[in-house]
């Protein structure tokens, strides 16, 4: 297969079996199961180990905890091999796989979109969870659900190997475990979006002090949110890291929002 940027994402089927891809293009290179595997699997990219996936007690005690593989391949051909270890030993597993150059600095079109939207605004820090600065992923996804967010959804994302909730792969794991038909994958560009109109859609961001007007939180190096609309130069979303027990939209300024959303990764929930 041939990796180009800005190109949908693809699916591949890997079972315990090892693809190679090509490309001349530097970017960002992500793999997700598109299906649940109930006891989980684990992948490598160039002999990289990306987030073991599952149950904590299947996980190794010293692999990496990343989800995604930054390429750099200059002028030339560049291999990428994949390596799948699928766990369960059943069935091939369907990957998405999405390679993105990112979202900085990009031309603002203008675009208009409406997302699914959740079924109730969460506050990551309303319970005062002693987890609570952590949560904003589970908390993210359980606006989408009809359930308490201190619930199993909650343990299951969480990743004990780097002691975190916000892994990605983890999460959407985690989300797959509760029936959700969920994935992450990273955009290129705005218009990316354009086939998930009326789906869920969270975005992770950073940015330093300032850098996002109207945030509840003054900087961060990685938080996840829920957009619902985008309307022009404005992006609406529920931020979980608002306090009050029922949060209101947040209207962000478009060009604020994509320097945040710099590698254009989404948790897109069907």
């Amino acid at each position: 297969m041939f990796l180009k940027p800005n190109r949908p994402s693809q699916i591949i089927n890997l079972k315990e079996n090892t693809i190679t891809l090509t490309t001349l293009a530097s970017g960002y290179l992500s793999l997700c199961p598109t299906q649940y595997i109930e006891e989980g699997f684990q992948m490598s990219i160039n002999g990289k180990f990306l987030a073991p996936v599952g149950c904590p007690e299947i996980f190794p005690t010293q692999i990496s905890e990343l989800d995604f593989v930054k390429v750099n391949a200059g002028h030339r051909t560049h291999k990428i091999v994949i390596h799948c270890f699928n766990y369960s030993k059943k069935n091939a597993i369907p990957v998405l796989v999405s390679f993105s150059q990112g979202l900085r600095n990009q031309t603002k079109p203008n675009f208009s979109i409406q997302f699914k939207k959740p079924v109730r605004s969460l506050s990551q820090y309303f319970m005062r969870q002693k987890n609570s600065p952590r949560i904003c992923s589970p908390t993210s996804i359980a606006m989408f659900l009809d359930a308490p967010l201190q619930s199993p959804l909650q343990k299951k994302c969480y990743h004990k190997l780097s002691d975190t909730y916000g892994v990605w792969s983890q999460n959407i794991w985690a989300s797959q475990s509760f029936g959700i038909k969920a994935q992450f994958q990273f955009i290129s560009k705005l218009e990316d979006l354009t086939p998930f109109k009326n789906k869920g859609i969270i975005a992770s961001i950073s940015y330093k002090t300032g850098a996002l007007k109207n945030s509840p939180i003054s900087k961060t190096r990685g938080h996840l949110v829920v957009i619902t609309e985008i309307r022009g130069h404005i992006v609406i979303c529920f931020d979980p890291a608002v306090s009050s027990p029922n949060p209101k939209p947040i209207h962000y300024s478009l060009d604020e929002f994509l320097d945040s959303w710099g590698k254009g990764l989404i948790y897109l929930l069907f």
